[in-house]
């Protein structure tokens, strides 16, 4: 997996984004990590993600490698 994650600007509710490629030919799905008062946490725009994961308080398999890329609470994200 191919997996590029960038820290955003502080002060918004957004503190980490990228991008995560599974394969080569596959195309690249966006990961945001969230921290607002409402929710905190792991989002992505897979439809695997949208329509039944997040439904089910799960994550799909590039918010999975993001987290062990960056840890959970994206902490090593420079």
């Amino acid at each position: 997996m191919k997996i590029l994650l960038k820290r955003a600007r502080p002060g918004g509710p957004i503190k980490v984004y990228g991008s995560v490629q599974a394969t080569p030919e596959s195309r690249r799905h966006e990961v945001i990590y969230i921290r607002s008062k409402n929710f905190r946490g792991w989002t992505c725009d897979c439809e695997n993600f949208r329509f039944d994961k997040f439904a089910k308080g799960r994550n799909c398999k590039h918010i999975r490698a993001a987290r062990e890329a960056a840890g959970r609470y994206a902490t090593s994200v420079q």
